[in-house]
């Protein structure tokens, strides 16, 4: 499976996608996707100090991470409260029409704010969630130091739900997409992912510095 791959990955050439300048909270940049299939896309991640993620669903997708820099980069789960959000993925098509914003506030999904499980941890860690087991957020706790982090993400997906960091109220949100919205069954869907990933077809070297 996809954890199994990313645990055999020791490459440095993520570097390339490392953005250690960028303004907001983390940056993102893809290295990689299947539109063929519309079927995933993968992501490297730069964290900077003392910031993450919003807590946030992933739209009926899966995600699997790893971590690649940082000693106090964490994935931190959370349990839903009311409503569940697989049931309302087709609220979210409906109002993708006609929303202009890219952000609905008439949710009825609420979430735990406390953390109820500890996710990937430390460098070489691995990291897996679903709408299933719950909305999750990555955070660097380091104040000093950025983190890099590895997604991939089977099938790709623009809508998911982000969640109040002190109510945990959710809202619809509309993101920026890897791939349009997938087709076909999800086992060819992952067996396409683990091979462009494991040919490195994404990756690229990063230039002397």
């Amino acid at each position: 499976d996809i954890e199994s791959l990313l645990k055999r990955y020791k490459g440095t050439d993520y570097e390339k996608h490392v953005n250690l300048d960028t303004e907001k909270s983390y940056h993102r940049e893809e290295c990689g996707h299947c539109l063929t299939h519309n079927s995933f896309c993968v992501l490297v991640m730069t964290w900077k100090p003392g910031c993450g993620s919003a807590i946030h669903s992933h739209g009926n997708s899966e995600c699997s991470l790893l971590l690649l820099e940082g000693d106090h980069l964490c994935e931190e789960i959370y349990e839903r409260v009311d409503g569940d959000m697989s049931d309302l993925i087709t609220e979210i098509d409906k109002e993708s029409s006609s929303n202009e914003t890219g952000e609905n506030n008439n949710t009825k999904v609420k979430i735990d704010v406390k953390v109820t499980k500890q996710g990937a941890s430390k460098p070489g860690s691995i990291g897996y969630v679903n709408d299933s087991i719950g909305p999750h957020r990555i955070f660097n706790n380091d104040k000093n130091a950025h983190a890099v982090s590895l997604h991939v993400y089977y099938p790709a997906y623009d809508t998911c739900y982000i969640f109040d960091q002190d109510t945990g109220d959710g809202k619809i949100a509309f993101v920026n997409s890897c791939a349009e919205k997938p087709t076909g069954q999800p086992i060819q869907l992952i067996e396409k992912a683990l091979d462009v990933i494991e040919k490195a077809a994404c990756f690229g070297s990063r230039p002397e510095t």
